[in-house]
Order: structure tokens, then C-alpha cells, then sequence
């Protein structure tokens, strides 16, 4: 038999251990819980989002004066929201609380409205796109807050009209404006000091041509490869693939795919796209607008993208609601949020991560419009 002796010292510690492991008070993980912020009529409604029970629970609706685009901070610690008064347009500063809800912290005039919303990597510099008006503003937060002050230290860049989103590269190094009027993605450089924008030595990509899917609208790049996407918007609805130099940030398109479902007759836009997080399916919403027609063909296309050099394959047509403008996928990638701007409702699908396919499981009600949803984790 083997025996053990310990000495005096030894059988000390070991007794302590003891009574500590029995003595002290366990401490439990933080628990994360998932919030959905959605900008619909003349509210954000924010939504507790619970994935095991694939329930959205309304938590609170701040009233905004025709609420648009929004913006998070990358430590989900604040949110900017476009607002318009008439015809002062602004954009309103709130911080997220550690459970979910907002609390506004002030109001500025932003000059033009935009039709989207980004922050750089160090959240001190906001960017917004102005479709209208064809333009591009660089605002400076002031303590993490848009202010009078963000205002007058505005920087504006003259682009053309229908520039839509503004979409930063993976490494926060370029800006990307697609622009679906003039078949143009504008693409900058980031001075990181100053928030300022250099356009580079080609200062757009152009986009495809011929009678084929045109017109880029939304960007997102892939995160392992240097290749972006964007919804081609139209005369045929589309996605378009293009290749990035990392370097450089030049983008250069190279073929593109229409979003139709099969045998449809009608007049079909794209809207955005998003990609899963492990990058293996694109998601992109089309929004069936043919006037008159009896039943609608809304959806969510899904396509399977090729690890080694981003290409496409159409899987399949995920049926949505009335004109789905906006959606989002959840920070795990199992459920897709769905906005759907022509029936004012707001949708859950859930995600098979092999497949890539999309199945409902549940629509809310939502305020006029709904025309932005994002969620994140705190």
C-alpha cells in the first residue's frame, strides 16, 4: 500500500484550500443578454432578444421624430440615430445602459440627412452618407457625443446623387460609398488622426455594365478574403462581386449574379446584404415593388460562398413580408432580423449554420416603415 506524509506546512495549505473551496461565496459569470434597436415611425423600439426561447420581448419605445439610420459604438456603450424636424435634419446621441435601454444625451443639427450611419474604429469620428443630396459628412464626436460642436467640425465631400451606404474595410483603413445612380462605388483612404478622407488614385470603382444587374447599393466584405459584395440594385436586381486590394483599397468588380426568385415577372429592387459570421452564406433582400400585382415575391436570397475565391451560389429564397428594406443577423448568426418597411412588422428567422437555409419563426408588430434594425450583446 502506498502511503502519504505530509509535512506540518503542507497539511496547513491543504486545510485551508479546504475551507476556502466550502467557505467562499461562488461567483456567477456575467450573464449576456442580446438587445435589438429598431427605427420605425417616430420611435427606436428596443426589443430583449432571448435565442434559446427565439423570443423578441419589448423593453422600451424613445420617441425620435421620424427615426432613421443608427449607428453602435464598437463597445455598444453608445448610438447614434438620424432624426429629421421638418426640415432640419439631426442626429440624436444615446448611451446604452448595462441593460439594454437607451438614454438620450443630446441633440445637433447635421446639415444633410443621411441615409447611413458609420463609425470608425475608435468611435470618435461619425460618417454619414447623404443619398439626395450626393454627399459625404465626417463628424467629430465630442466625448463619444454628436454636439453643436460635431457640426461645426464638419468635413464635406462632394460625391454624386444616390450615394447610399458607408461602409468601412475590415481593417478601418478605407471607406466605401456605392453609389446606385451613377454605377459607382466612391472608395477613400482613413487618416486615422483626423477623421479626414483621401480619395484614392481611382477615386470610384466603376460598377458592372450592360443590361445585366447594376447599380451598387450596399457594400460588406468577406472576412478572410479580399473580396467585398454589393446589392445591385437594378434595372435587374443583383449581387455584384469584387475584388480588394488590401493595400491600396482599390476595388475592382468582376462578375455579378441576379437575386430574382425563379419564373418572376414582376419589377424587383435590392435592399442590403449582410454575410454570416464565418463568411460561408450571403443574405440579401429583395423587395418585390411591381405595381398591382395580386401576391408579392418579397424574400431573403441566400448564397453559398466559395471559401477559396468568394464566388456565389444561389441556394435558395427566404419568403418575407411587405418591402424589406433593412435586417440583421444576430451576434451568434442563428436567427436573421427582418424589417419590412411595407407592413410595418418586424420578423425572426432562424439560421441553419450547415445549410445556410432561413425558417420563421415569429413577426411583431412595429411602428410606420421600420427602416433600420441592429442588435448587440451586453
Amino acid at each position: 500500500m502506498l502511503s502519504y506524509r505530509l509535512s506540518h506546512r503542507s497539511s496547513h495549505r491543504l486545510y485551508l484550500a479546504i475551507v476556502l473551496l466550502f467557505v467562499l461565496p461562488t461567483v456567477p459569470a456575467k450573464a449576456s443578454f442580446e438587445y435589438v434597436y429598431l427605427s420605425s415611425g417616430n420611435a427606436i423600439t428596443v426589443f430583449l432578444f432571448g435565442e434559446q426561447t427565439a423570443l423578441l420581448t419589448e423593453m422600451q419605445e424613445v420617441p425620435l421624430q421620424r427615426a432613421g439610420v443608427m449607428a453602435i459604438s464598437g463597445d455598444h456603450n453608445y448610438l447614434y440615430a438620424a432624426t429629421q424636424r421638418g426640415k432640419r435634419s439631426e442626429i440624436v446621441s444615446f448611451a446604452i445602459g448595462n441593460d439594454g435601454r437607451l438614454t438620450q444625451l443630446n441633440v445637433a443639427a447635421a446639415g444633410y440627412y443621411p441615409t447611413y450611419l458609420s463609425l470608425d474604429k475608435s468611435d470618435r469620428f461619425l460618417y454619414g452618407s447623404h443619398y439626395g443630396a450626393g454627399k459625404l459628412s465626417v463628424w467629430s464626436t465630442v466625448n463619444r457625443v454628436f454636439s453643436p460642436e460635431s457640426a461645426v467640425r464638419t468635413l464635406v465631400y462632394d460625391l454624386e446623387k444616390n450615394a447610399h451606404a458607408a461602409v468601412f474595410s475590415p481593417d478601418g483603413r478605407h471607406l466605401y460609398v456605392p453609389a446606385t445612380g451613377p454605377n459607382k462605388v466612391f472608395q477613400f483612404t482613413v487618416q486615422s488622426s483626423t477623421g479626414a478622407l483621401v480619395p484614392n488614385a481611382r477615386p470610384f470603382a466603376r460598377g458592372p455594365q450592360g443590361g445585366g444587374p447594376r447599380q451598387p447599393r450596399h457594400i460588406s466584405f468577406h472576412p478572410t478574403l479580399d473580396i467585398a459584395y454589393t446589392t445591385l440594385e437594378r434595372d435587374q436586381p443583383g449581387v455584384g462581386i469584387w475584388r480588394r486590394n488590401r493595400s491600396s483599397g482599390q476595388l475592382m468588380f468582376r462578375n455579378a449574379l441576379s437575386s430574382l426568385p425563379r419564373g418572376f415577372k414582376g419589377t424587383m429592387h435590392t435592399a442590403e446584404l449582410h454575410l454570416s459570421p464565418d463568411g460561408r452564406y450571403l443574405y440579401l433582400s429583395n423587395r418585390d415593388v411591381t405595381r398591382g400585382a395580386p401576391a408579392h415575391s418579397d424574400s431573403i436570397a441566400v448564397f453559398r460562398v466559395n471559401s477559396r475565391n468568394g464566388d456565389l451560389t444561389p441556394v435558395s429564397h427566404f419568403p418575407t413580408g411587405r418591402i424589406p428594406r433593412a435586417f440583421w443577423l444576430s451576434q451568434s448568426g442563428r436567427y436573421v432580423f427582418v424589417a419590412n418597411r411595407g407592413d410595418n412588422t418586424l420578423q425572426l428567422a432562424a439560421r441553419d449554420n450547415e445549410t445556410g437555409m432561413l425558417s420563421h419563426r415569429t413577426t411583431v408588430a412595429t411602428g410606420k416603415s421600420p427602416v433600420w434594425v441592429q442588435s448587440i450583446v451586453k
